[in-house]
């Protein structure tokens, strides 16, 4: 079997849903977007198949998105249209280092790379 979303199981802190955050249905929420009635949405995995949105009156709403390929993405794309600011809300920290020393070690060898190009051009 083949993993199509390996990143939904990284291990990485993942914010819980609040307890206070009563359910809302995808449809609802996209009208209380359209009609000005959300103040933000916060992803809280990583594949975004569940959020937290904080409406303008300030109470929370949970959704569970229905993982149909692209049903995050579809809420995140109803959000930009919008106007509400979302965010993916997780810490990925731990992996930053890593990220940091793979973009070095590339950029490194693109300079590299040019240089034995300029070498071969010269010669």
């Amino acid at each position: 079997q083949v993993e199509i979303n390996p990143i939904a199981n990284i291990a990485v802190e993942r914010p819980s849903v609040p307890d206070d955050a009563a359910p809302i249905e995808y449809d609802d929420l996209v009208k209380k977007a359209r009609l000005g009635g959300v103040a933000k949405v916060e992803f809280l995995s990583a594949n975004g198949d569940v959020a937290v949105a904080t409406l303008s009156d300030g109470s929370l709403r949970s959704i569970k998105v229905v993982d149909d390929k692209s049903g995050s993405y579809k809420l995140a794309a109803k959000m930009r249209d919008y106007g509400v600011p979302y965010a993916y809300s997780f810490n990925l920290g731990k992996f930053n280092e890593a990220a940091k020393r793979t973009s070095m070690r590339s950029k490194n060898q693109n300079v590299l790379d040019a240089e034995a190009r300029q070498r071969d051009e010269d010669a």
